[in-house]
C-alpha cells in the first residue's frame, strides 16, 4: 500500500464522506470560553488526577452556565468550550440574545467562584477569556461523531477576537 500523503489525499478526498455539510446554513451566536496559559499551569501540576480535576472544574462550571442560558456545547477544545445559542437563529428573538449576554456576564461573574473552588481543591487559579459573535454558520456532521460542528467566518472571527481580548486574572477573596 502506498501511504505517501499526496497519494492518500488525491486518491481519497473526492469519495470521502467522513465530514458532510448540510445543504443550508443558519445564523447563530457562538461563544468561545478559553483558558489562558493552561499548558504552562498544568505543567506545574505533578499529579494526573489533579490535572483532570483542574480541567473538570473549569469545563463543567462553564457548561452548567451555558446550559442554564439555553446554549448548547459544540465542542470541548481541551482547555476551552465552544458553544452556540440555537434560539438566536431568529434575529427578532430579543430574549435569545439577552440570554447570550446574560450567559457571558454570568461566566465573567463566576470567575471568582471557580477560583475559590480551585483553591479548595489545592489547585492553581484559572484565567480565561470569553468571546462571542453572531453570523451565518455552515453546519457539518461527522460519521464518527454524534454531534454537529460549525464552520465559517463567524467561528473564525470569534476565535480571533482573543488576540485583542484581556484575560480575567485570578483572585480568591
Amino acid at each position: 500500500m502506498n501511504l505517501v500523503p499526496g497519494n492518500l489525499i488525491l486518491n481519497n478526498t473526492i469519495n470521502s464522506t467522513e465530514i458532510s455539510f448540510l445543504d443550508h446554513s443558519e445564523p447563530y451566536c457562538v461563544c468561545y470560553v478559553d483558558m489562558v496559559d493552561s499548558t504552562r499551569v498544568i505543567s506545574e501540576i505533578n499529579k494526573s488526577d489533579k490535572i483532570a480535576q483542574y480541567y473538570s472544574i473549569f469545563l463543567n462550571s462553564i457548561s452548567i452556565m451555558v446550559n442554564k442560558f439555553a446554549g448548547k456545547i459544540i465542542k470541548n477544545t481541551g482547555d476551552g468550550i465552544v458553544c452556540y445559542f440555537p434560539e438566536t437563529s431568529d434575529h427578532n428573538n430579543k430574549s435569545a440574545f439577552r440570554n447570550v449576554i446574560e450567559c457571558g456576564l454570568t461566566i465573567k461573574a463566576a470567575f471568582r467562584f471557580i477560583n475559590i473552588r480551585m483553591y479548595e481543591m489545592d489547585l492553581p487559579d484559572v484565567s480565561y477569556r470569553i468571546s462571542a459573535d453572531y453570523g451565518r454558520l455552515s453546519i457539518a456532521k461527522s460519521l464518527t461523531s454524534q454531534s454537529y460542528d460549525f464552520f465559517g467566518p463567524t467561528m473564525n472571527l470569534c476565535k480571533n477576537k482573543f488576540k485583542g481580548c484581556s484575560k480575567l486574572h485570578g483572585y480568591r477573596k
